[in-house]
């Protein structure tokens, strides 16, 4: 595992889209349950915690910073944007 700095700033951008898009998917389909998109995003902060543990020696200290204090926030950010797409949508309607 061998990752140059446009690698691993590709991977964060890759990690930015995926959470931002989880957030969007996790607040249309639990529309519902608001408190839902917040269990979710620090089920994924939970989850991914061991795995950058296991991988900690293998990447620099703010790739795991960056990636893991922007995860819950991006989810959340996802979530809010597609409420207020599908709140402006049904108000217009």
């Amino acid at each position: 595992m061998s990752f140059t700095l446009p690698m691993l700033l590709a991977r964060l951008g890759l990690s930015v889209v995926s959470s931002l898009v989880a957030g969007v998917a996790c607040a249309l389909v639990l529309r519902s349950r608001p408190g839902a998109v917040k269990f979710f995003a620090i089920a994924l902060v939970v989850f991914f915690l061991p795995v950058h543990y296991s991988l900690w020696a293998r990447f620099p200290i703010w790739y795991h910073i960056i990636f893991l204090v922007s995860l819950a926030p991006l989810v959340l950010a996802g979530a809010s944007f597609a409420r207020a797409r599908v709140g402006g949508a049904q108000s217009a309607a």
